[in-house]
């Protein structure tokens, strides 16, 4: 009992804990909702929603450096400073907001015409990318915060939240209009009530913490600075190489076929649902002014878990991979199961490169910035062959492997790559 009480007692795997079991609550319920979406919609609705997803991750890509930044920052300032530093991050917001609403409003204009001139996409799925893009840049500030805080439980709670809330009005929608405009209204609903729920649990903090004044820079001086340069640009890749197989088969491929593959990309998802709460609990002790000095061993533990976690959803995905399919997807979707394997290879290599990816951003290295020289290696592969769903995956599993073996490179400080760029 003693060596239990004291694993419990330790902050990374008490965290991990909590946000591992959030992430299975998390994922349970998003394979319900997804569930719900390919038994009951046609193939080439689920393949269109999955794609939609897809460009709404590309498009959101610098949130993704946003967070990592607002975690870092967040976590660095002392404690009782943390309240006023995320007041002063809320009016910085505001004010850019007010002053460049037409610049920005162009900007919108101008990406929403270039998704439905140069995609398939439908108009609705253009504008449900959008108006998701601006809920999930108003929401960021606090999903961040609550981690920088280390307040798992209120972060997976908040997850899981956002999750019932898709899936209520997924459900409404079925029941009583069923059709893609109404299903992407109902998610955006779900995605403003999560804002909502985000701001108020940071905000419960306030009332122990003394008020700071602080002034942050121009937003248009970050653009120059290499904490944000390398954290976008390595975020720009992960994001890409994982989005990518989905939009070549929404491009090339039939309606119909897009949805089998949509199904199968999420099949690859399924450990990085597992892995994810992992790494973004490490990197807030990666970064964490009290806990850095543990991230080596914190970077090994955790890789372990991933690939613990991955072999075993290899072995199902090989041992049983049509009662995998028909019980997630249904019958229509059967015709996947011999890829299955694949797609387990393909997710387990790219948890181990995100999560590698994580400690290099944490320590501002510009070898994470090597995800995007590989994820054009991968469009470029992606472009010539692609007649295949199992040629789709075999390139991905080639860079995301190709990725880590340069990350490892990098961590482990072989000359040859140490100052690469």
């Amino acid at each position: 009992m003693t060596v239990i009480n004291k694993l419990l007692q330790n902050k990374f795997i008490r965290g991990s804990a909590i946000m591992t079991l959030a992430s299975f609550g998390t994922s349970l319920l998003g394979y319900v909702f997804n569930l719900i979406v390919a038994r009951f919609f046609p193939l080439d609705i689920y393949g269109e929603l999955m794609a939609a997803m897809v460009y709404l991750g590309l498009l959101t890509v610098p949130f993704g450096a946003v967070n990592v930044l607002l975690i870092r920052r967040v976590g660095l300032t002392s404690i009782k400073e943390r309240q006023s530093l995320i007041g002063a991050i809320e009016d910085w917001v505001s004010e850019l907001v007010r002053k460049r609403f037409f610049v920005l409003l162009f900007v919108l204009l101008a990406v929403f015409f270039l998704i439905v001139t140069q995609t398939n996409l439908r108009v609705e799925s253009a504008i449900w990318i959008l108006l998701m893009t601006i809920v999930s840049l108003a929401t960021i500030l606090y999903s961040a915060s609550l981690q920088a805080f280390k307040s798992f439980i209120a972060s997976g709670s908040l997850n899981i939240i956002t999750t019932l809330f898709k899936i209520v009005a997924g459900c409404l929608v079925l029941w009583l209009m069923p059709s893609l405009g109404t299903l992407y209204g109902a998610m955006i609903l779900a995605s403003v009530a999560a804002f909502f729920v985000a701001r108020k649990l940071v905000r419960k903090k306030s009332d122990r913490l003394k008020t700071f004044v602080y002034k942050l820079a121009s937003p248009f001086s970050f653009l120059t600075k290499r904490s944000i340069l390398i954290p976008t640009l390595a975020t720009v890749g992960m994001v890409g190489i994982l989005s990518l197989d989905v939009m070549v088969v929404k491009r090339f491929f039939s309606p119909d076929q897009a949805g089998l593959y949509a199904a199968l990309s999420l099949l690859s998802k399924i450990v990085l649902y597992i892995s994810a709460p992992l790494a973004t609990v490490a990197y807030t002790f990666f970064t964490g002014s009290d806990t850095k000095q543990d991230g080596s061993k914190i970077l090994l533990t955790t890789s372990l878990l991933v690939l613990f976690g991955g072999l075993i959803l290899f072995l199902a995905y090989y041992l049983a991979p049509e009662l995998i399919v028909t019980l997630i997807f249904g019958q229509k979707f059967l015709s996947i199961a011999p890829q299955a394997y694949l797609a387990a290879i393909f997710g387990v290599s790219y948890s181990l490169a995100y999560l590698f990816n994580q400690y290099l951003i944490s320590k501002n290295h510009p070898a994470s910035m090597w995800s995007a020289i590989v994820m054009v290696i991968q469009v470029l592969a992606l472009i010539t062959f692609h007649e295949t769903f199992a040629q789709v995956l075999y390139i991905g599993i080639g860079a995301t492997t190709l990725l880590n073996l340069i990350s490892l490179a990098s961590i482990i400080k072989i000359p040859l790559l140490k100052n690469r760029f």
